[in-house]
């Protein structure tokens, strides 16, 4: 078993034990109807990420709970056009309770980033509030990505569909997504190469939004997404210890592309 398929499996034990809250709060329903992710995606739209920890690089935020209203602010000052919030616990120190609590005082897409294996997770980031969900094709065959997907559409959640390699992009293909993540990040090894973007990108038709994940640490770097019209970057560690700095000039300088 590879370190995804291990995280994996601990998020579906998670997630069990937090069911029986689950299903207790679906009497309440959602708090806000459902903000379109997918047209929040202009090339370059800039999608910041609340990440408060790794399990390679470890602890990033001490206290998300205390801190989240702080990074929001400072991500919205700079210019992002949408949100992901790292929803497991264990491993990433995330919750989809902050999806909650930031639709209470943010009007941005939020993407609940998760390893969503079950149907009653992606009823979890529909009630907590969330757009969109990421759905992980290294860990789905392809009828059970089939069924995620229109599961989450049925309920009107964007979905987010990220790949690695030609393998999964070819299977993902197959359902005429709207939204395609390109993940620079092999996440069986962690190795990350923002050219992974770029060649997986011309085999993707038009009409079809591209999102590219990891390893995006400069304006040049965005600037050179804006050359293959991709529609979005999402960005995760670099803008956190930005944040953490409490850098929100610096977050609008890096993350406004000036050629718009």
């Amino acid at each position: 078993m590879n370190i995804l398929e291990e995280i994996s499996q601990r998020e579906i034990e998670e997630f069990k034990q937090r069911r029986d809250f689950f299903n207790m709060i679906k009497k309440y329903g959602r708090p806000k109807p459902v903000k379109s992710f997918f047209n929040a995606l202009k090339p370059v739209s800039i999608i910041c990420e609340f990440k408060p920890a790794s399990p390679v690089k470890g602890t990033f935020i001490k206290n998300p709970k205390l801190e989240i209203r702080k990074f929001i602010d400072i991500y919205e000052k700079g210019g992002c056009k949408a949100l992901s919030v790292l929803t497991n616990k264990r491993d990433f120190k995330g919750d989809p309770l902050y999806i909650s609590y930031i639709k209470s005082f943010c009007d941005l897409p939020i993407l609940y980033k998760n390893f969503i294996l079950l149907e009653e997770q992606i009823d979890e980031a529909y009630l907590v509030g969330a757009d969109c969900v990421l759905l992980i094709a290294s860990i789905l065959d392809l009828k059970r990505l089939r069924a995620l997907y229109e599961y989450a559409s049925a309920l009107g959640l964007d979905s987010l569909i990220e790949v690695h390699d030609e393998e999964e992009l070819k299977d993902t293909l197959e359902l005429e997504p709207k939204i395609i993540g390109i993940n620079n990040r092999n996440l069986k090894t962690f190795e990350v190469d923002i050219n992974n973007t770029f060649r997986l990108s011309k085999y993707i038709p038009k009409g079809i939004k591209i999102v590219s994940e990891s390893g995006i640490k400069s304006s040049k770097e965005i600037d050179r997404l804006l050359e293959y019209n991709i529609s979005g970057a999402l960005i995760g560690e670099t803008v956190v210890k930005l944040a953490l700095e409490s850098q929100s000039n610096k977050i609008k300088d890096f993350l406004i592309n000036r050629d718009i």
